[in-house]
């Protein structure tokens, strides 16, 4: 369950997100009328650990904080930008397996190249 806080800020994240932007936290701030960046922190790092965003970035490292990725709606739906819906969990292990492999399969290859995702 959301706060009325927290939702205000995933509601201008996924708008921001939505143009291409993800603001820093002073923007943040400023958007929730707060004082201090430790309250917009609070509210990143709570979002974070409810599901709602991610801050990983690459290699499995923590992200800078202008890397937010808004992952569900306040409704708990996926959230879904320029109209391509978010990826499985098996989408991205078997995305990943192509990349890593040699050899890739013929029909990960096919999936590729139609675009079609299982």
């Amino acid at each position: 369950m959301l706060t009325e806080k927290q939702r205000k800020l995933l509601r201008y994240l996924i708008n921001c997100q939505r143009q291409d932007f993800c603001p820093s936290y002073d923007q943040m701030r400023e958007h929730m009328g707060l004082k201090s960046k430790c309250g917009i922190n609070r509210m990143v790092t709570a979002l974070e650990d409810r599901g709602f965003i991610s801050r990983i970035g690459p290699h499995g490292h923590r992200a800078l904080p202008r890397s937010i990725r808004v992952l569900r709606n306040p409704d708990y739906t996926p959230i879904q930008i320029y109209g391509v819906p978010p990826l499985t969990k098996d989408q991205r292990t078997c995305i990943a397996d192509y990349f890593r492999s040699e050899r890739p399969d013929p029909d990960l290859i096919k999936l590729f190249e139609t675009g079609e995702i299982l």
